[in-house]
């Protein structure tokens, strides 16, 4: 596989009907103020990329293990960088901080992330916070998000500039304590091989 990116992060997908509901948000969003589309996502971890794709069997291994989680929602907030334009903040709790701690501890590069639970919104760099943002999203009712999909995906090694918001590579998604795939990029066989190749 051609590694298009240097690093990879680590997401949590919200799960139905609450992923729908972001997705909307975000497009609506995007739209009003010329921004790319994304899926909603809680970065738990990044790092930069092995060859050997130690990562991906990681994961894999981790989705197997852990079950869906849920998160409190703190609130609405925005801000001046490109990647947190508008954001919704989640509170913490000791799944999430086991999950960042177990790719933290058994991924092949080592990374300084730090797990800030929040999901963007907007991708859109701001000279000031943006107006009627709570406005935008006033109907947000959601006072818990469900979280039950693991998903690696290639980024470039800053979020800096609009060009970096381009050609993220999906890489591995996997249903949590499902067994089950949901975007196979690689097979199982070559996570398995990582897999005994970290033994």
């Amino acid at each position: 596989m051609k590694m298009t990116h240097p690093r990879v992060a680590f997401w949590l997908i919200p799960q139905q009907p609450e992923r729908s509901r972001l997705r909307q948000w975000i497009d609506d969003l995007a739209a009003r103020y010329d921004a790319p589309a994304f899926d909603p996502h809680l970065t738990i971890y990044s790092c930069h990329r092995t060859r050997q794709q130690h990562e991906l069997a990681v994961l894999a291994a981790l989705a197997r293990r852990s079950a869906p989680l849920r998160l409190s929602v703190q609130g609405l907030d925005s801000g001046r960088s490109l990647t947190r334009s508008v954001f919704l903040m989640l509170q913490t709790n000791r799944v999430l901080a086991r999950l960042h701690d177990s790719l933290h501890h058994n991924v092949p590069q080592p990374s300084r992330y730090r797990c800030d639970p929040h999901i963007s919104l907007l991708y859109r760099l701001l000279p000031t916070p943006l107006p009627g943002a709570e406005a935008m999203v006033a109907d947000f009712d959601l006072a818990t998000i469900r979280f039950d999909e693991l998903r690696a995906v290639a980024i470039p090694e800053t979020l800096q500039t609009a060009q970096d918001l381009i050609g993220w590579q999906p890489l591995l998604s996997c249903r949590l304590a499902s067994g089950v795939f949901a975007d196979t990029i690689i097979d199982k066989t070559t996570i398995a091989n990582d897999a005994d190749a970290r033994r």
